[in-house]
């Protein structure tokens, strides 16, 4: 049985010697969303909102540091008892990400899709948590963690084109399109919400050997069966970086031949 689901887990930190530090709001800095914040020396953990408010909290029974609350899970819900291989969702997956900009809490995910039923096929997968400020996560008693099935899920209309059994991830980005690597086959290719796809790559640069310079993409590869096939340009994961961002300030970012001379 393939372990295959998405938890998220809160600790309780180190000592209780102490008073837990203030907090601080400076709502220009911050991202999006909703924030998870715990006190070096304090037994509990707050969920902070935009404005700095709890709107939650947890209280830790055990001794801090050693006491681990999983407060949701979602994907493979057979293993808590509360479902059958009919209910798994998600297969090998990668890179579970929080979105921002919505007053739901909801997660992106590359689902890699090995042992699916139906046959070995990617997806990427948008969930909306079932999360309620007054009471924290909800889940009916016996029942599987909620949703029954993604918000939004991106999937290939002939399934061998998109198919990735280990590495990938996916970053959703201004404006609602979804970037997605394909790792194994060094693929990055944009998609919008309707699931047209804007642009594809496929990465000339090998691990070993000089890379080949620009040009037109690749051919497309087909997909990567098991980790002993070799693949040329594999990549772990791609990240859309905007020009504006201060890590770029005062670089070059012109096109730039880099065959070494």
């Amino acid at each position: 049985m393939r372990n295959s689901f998405i938890a998220l887990a809160l600790c309780a930190s180190l000592s209780q010697d102490a008073s837990p530090p203030a907090l601080r709001v400076n709502a220009e800095r911050a991202s999006e969303g909703y924030t998870l914040f715990a006190p070096l020396r304090s037994n509990t953990t707050y969920l902070v909102d935009m404005e700095g408010d709890v709107v939650h909290s947890w209280e830790a029974d055990g001794p801090p540091g050693q006491a681990v609350y999983v407060l949701y899970r979602w994907g493979n819900p057979r293993l808590f008892g509360a479902g059958t291989r009919k209910d798994q969702m998600l297969f090998a997956q990668h890179d579970a990400t929080f979105l921002g900009g919505s007053d739901d809490l909801r997660v992106l995910v590359f689902n890699n899709g090995e042992g699916r039923p139906g046959g070995d096929r990617s997806s990427v997968d948008e969930i909306v948590l079932p999360f309620d400020p007054e009471h924290g996560f909800v889940r009916e008693a016996g029942e599987p963690c909620g949703p029954r099935a993604p918000a939004w899920s991106y999937a290939a209309p002939e399934p061998a084109d998109f198919y990735a059994a280990f590495l990938s991830g996916a970053q959703r980005l201004v404006g609602g399109n979804t970037l997605i690597c394909s790792g194994p086959a060094g693929r990055l290719f944009e998609v919008t919400r309707d699931g047209t796809i804007v642009w594809d790559y496929l990465n000339p640069h090998a691990g070993s050997g000089p890379p080949r310079d620009g040009g037109p993409p690749r051919k497309r590869v087909g997909p990567l069966r098991g980790r002993d096939r070799k693949s040329r340009g594999a990549l772990f994961r791609g990240t859309r970086i905007h020009p504006s961002h201060p890590g770029l300030a005062g670089r070059d970012l012109e096109k730039k031949s880099i065959r070494p001379k």
